[in-house]
């Protein structure tokens, strides 16, 4: 079950549960519910992947690996690097990583639009998108 601690009523709730398995000697799990990211988020990050690629002659897959591999967004398993998966990541997560790779963007000269600018000049980018959706 799922309760939040913002809503007093659930958090008793959740206390009584907790308190009978603690009575009871069973085993339990707790873990924190992070909020999913939402589409829009989902959407933005791909245009600035997209972005990216156009602007330093990536494809979109390209340039996710190259950003997420000059950012550290990889893990060793075996000895063996692999690329972190941002569809693994909460809006918080999700978040820290955009403005990061904001940065690490500007850094390489190329200055990627906020979500804010992202929305206000949507056709904007889209244009620059399909311009170059050849070999994105």
């Amino acid at each position: 079950m799922i309760f939040s601690g913002a809503s007093d009523t659930e958090a008793r709730e959740a206390s009584k549960l907790l308190n009978k398995y603690i009575a009871k000697g069973k085993r339990f799990e707790m873990k924190i519910v992070r909020e999913k990211r939402s589409l829009s988020q989902n959407s933005y990050l791909h245009v600035l992947f997209g972005l990216f690629g156009a602007h330093f002659g990536f494809s979109i897959e390209e340039a996710k690996a190259h950003i997420k591999r000059n950012l550290g967004c990889y893990h060793e398993t075996n000895g063996e690097k692999f690329l972190d998966q941002t569809s693994k990541m909460d809006s918080k997560q999700l978040s820290n990583f955009i403005e990061k790779m904001r940065r690490f963007s500007s850094e390489g000269g190329l200055y990627l639009p906020s979500a804010d600018e992202h929305l206000r000049d949507w056709a904007i980018y889209d244009n620059i998108l399909k311009e170059n959706e050849s070999w994105l």
